[in-house]
């Protein structure tokens, strides 16, 4: 429990309310207890041109190997460059960078890991029916900070993940 300035009791809960409703017109679809805040962030956002195809033309074990590949070369170009990897649901990956701190290069390290991982990323072995694409913005979201001490983050939402998710899906495969 907390005193407001206005002299009000406020509740845990009732501030978790007020934080995800005052988000400036931002998603407010994260879980505010796991540390969420906004941040200014620069983001590279990688997805596959076209997944549907991919899941029609592989086997379950090439798609497994495939994911863990992909998500290995994200990993090594995030720290590389000082940033850290997000997991989605959905298969896409988000190199994070200005958390927990914002930097000056932030924006710049996010095109070199993006290079990166695009020039790491081999096909050949697979024949893969669908080709990487990727998408970088920098500006204003929200991210959800695991509890644990690397603070990794959990998901990323707001204008600048929904910018550079725009730029991926409408990047030439």
């Amino acid at each position: 429990m907390k005193v407001s300035s206005t002299g009000k009791t406020e509740t845990a809960s009732d501030r978790k309310t007020e934080k995800s409703s005052g988000n400036g017109g931002l998603r407010a679809d994260l879980d505010i207890s796991h540390g969420s805040f906004r941040a200014s962030l620069s983001l590279a956002v990688f997805g596959f041109d076209d997944p549907a195809a991919m899941h029609n033309q592989m086997s379950e074990e090439h798609l497994a190997v495939l994911d863990r590949r992909f998500s290995t070369v994200c990993a090594v170009a995030a720290s590389e460059f000082g940033g850290k990897l997000v997991n989605l649901p959905n298969g896409r990956k988000v190199l994070t960078f200005g958390v927990p701190h914002p930097h000056e290069l932030d924006a710049e390290r996010a095109v070199l890991a993006a290079q990166k991982v695009l020039r790491s990323f081999e096909w050949s072995s697979f024949k893969c029916p669908a080709r990487l694409r990727c998408g970088i913005a920098s500006g204003e979201g929200f991210i959800v900070l695991d509890d644990g001490p690397n603070m990794s983050p959990l998901a990323v939402s707001g204008p600048v993940y929904d910018k550079a998710l725009h730029l991926e899906q409408h990047a030439p495969g």
